[in-house]
C-alpha cells in the first residue's frame, strides 16, 4: 500500500513550491525594475557617480568590475584547473589527495566576508596593500581557486576511464591524452564552472569591502588605485547613500549587475553547448 500524498497533490504541491521559488526572484527583479529602470541609458553607464548630487552614473565602478574581476580570474582559473589536473590526471598528492579534495570544497564554501577579512589581514594588515583593485583582486583570487579546483576535480572525474586507458594503448603520453583527450571531453563542464565562478565573483561584495574600499577612482589602469565595483555601489549607496535619487541609483546599479550575470551565464551555456557539438558528446 503506497503512502504519503495521491500523486494528483503531490503534483499540485510541487507546482505551488515552484510558483513560490519564481514569484520571489520576479518581484525582486520587477521591484529593481520599478525604482531603477528610468535611470538607464549609455549616461548611466558611461559617466561617474556622484556623492552628494543627483544624475550621476556607474562609469567608474563598472569599469572596476570587468577590470578586478577580469585579473582575478586571468589568474585564478589556470591555478585551480592545474590542481584539479595534477590531482586527477597525474595521481598528485596520492596519500593525502582526499585531505586536498576536502580543502578544496571547503574552501569553496566558506563565507566571502571571511576571506576578504583574511585578506584583509595579510594584505592590507601584514603587507601593507592599500585598499585598491589589486587587493581586490587579491580577494577575490583567494575565494575562486577553490572554486575551480573542486569543480575541476569533479568535472575530470566525469571523464570515462576508457577514453584515457584507450588513448595510453595507442601510444599517447600522459599529456597528450590530457590535452587532445580529458581536457576536450570535460570542456563543457569546465566551461560551466568558469562562468558560475565568474558570475560569483560579478556579485560579490563582502569580500571587497575589506579590500578594495569603497571608493571609485576616475578610470585608468593603475593596479594601486582605489576599485569599488557595482556589487559593492549597490550596498553603499543602499546604506549609506547621500544623493537625493539613492534608491534609483542603486536598482538601476543592480539592474547593470542582474544584466552581467544573465549575460555571462547564457553565453556560458553557449559555449558549453559549442564544445559538446564539437566533441560529439551531443
Amino acid at each position: 500500500m503506497s503512502r504519503g500524498l495521491p500523486r494528483g497533490r503531490l503534483t499540485w504541491l510541487l507546482y505551488g513550491l515552484a510558483g513560490v521559488a519564481m514569484a520571489l526572484p520576479a518581484w525582486l527583479v520587477a521591484s529593481l525594475v520599478r525604482d531603477g529602470a528610468g535611470l538607464l541609458s549609455w549616461q548611466f553607464l558611461t559617466t561617474e557617480s556622484r556623492p552628494l548630487a543627483a544624475g550621476g552614473g556607474v562609469g567608474a565602478e563598472l569599469f572596476n568590475t570587468l577590470y578586478v574581476v577580469g585579473l582575478a580570474l586571468a589568474v585564478s582559473v589556470p591555478v585551480g584547473l592545474g590542481v584539479a589536473v595534477l590531482r586527477r590526471e597525474y595521481g598528485w598528492g596520492r596519500r593525502w589527495g582526499p585531505s586536498l579534495e576536502a580543502l578544496a570544497d571547503f574552501g569553496a564554501g566558506v563565507p566571502s566576508v571571511v576571506v576578504g577579512f583574511v585578506a584583509f589581514i595579510l594584505l592590507v594588515g601584514a603587507l601593507g596593500w592599500p585598499f585598491s583593485r589589486g587587493t581586490g583582486a587579491a580577494a577575490l583570487f583567494l575565494l575562486n581557486v577553490p572554486w575551480m579546483a573542486a569543480s575541476g576535480m569533479v568535472v575530470l572525474a566525469a571523464v570515462p576511464e576508457s577514453l584515457r586507458e584507450a588513448s595510453l594503448a595507442l601510444g599517447a603520453s600522459s599529456w597528450d591524452t590530457i590535452r587532445r583527450i580529458v581536457l576536450p571531453s570535460a570542456a563543457p563542464g569546465l566551461v560551466q564552472a568558469v562562468t558560475v565562478g565568474a558570475a560569483r565573483l560579478l556579485g560579490e561584495s563582502a569580500a571587497l569591502l575589506f579590500t578594495t574600499g569603497v571608493n571609485a577612482a576616475a578610470r585608468g589602469w593603475s593596479f594601486w588605485a582605489p576599485g569599488a565595483t557595482l556589487a559593492v555601489h549597490v550596498f553603499t549607496v543602499r546604506t549609506e547613500g547621500l544623493m537625493p535619487d539613492a534608491t534609483a541609483v542603486s536598482a538601476a546599479t543592480a539592474l547593470v549587475l542582474l544584466a552581467m550575470v544573465v549575460a555571462l551565464l547564457w553565453l556560458g551555456r553557449a559555449a558549453s553547448r559549442w564544445f559538446m557539438h564539437r566533441s560529439g558528446l551531443a
